[in-house]
């Protein structure tokens, strides 16, 4: 490993501890970097690339076979959705031409 590898990695377990100490802290995120003088952009950075690492971790157990499932909104039907639009409420009413 090399030293800007391990330097970051020190930095990485220090920015675990304040992320934890802000969250349990329960301060907005603004109102607690102020007062610790932390940027809130820097915050932010870190604390993705902290649970971004203990999201890769879990990826590697659900690649094992364990399945994740997820809860999807159900589809607008197509036939529902052009019978609202073409309603006579929405479109106007269509003028003859006089002949």
């Amino acid at each position: 490993m090399t030293s800007n590898e391990l330097k970051h990695k020190a930095k990485l377990q220090e920015w675990a501890l304040t992320v934890q100490e802000c969250r349990s802290s329960g301060k907005p995120v603004k109102q607690w970097c102020i007062e610790n003088k932390i940027k809130v952009t820097t915050y932010y950075r870190w604390e993705r690339e902290i649970l971004g690492d203990a999201g890769k971790s879990r990826n590697k157990s659900e690649r094992n076979g364990i399945a994740v499932f997820a809860e999807l909104p159900a589809p607008i039907k197509p036939y529902r959705f052009w019978r609202i639009f073409c309603s006579k409420q929405i479109l106007p009413k269509k003028k003859r031409i006089a002949r």
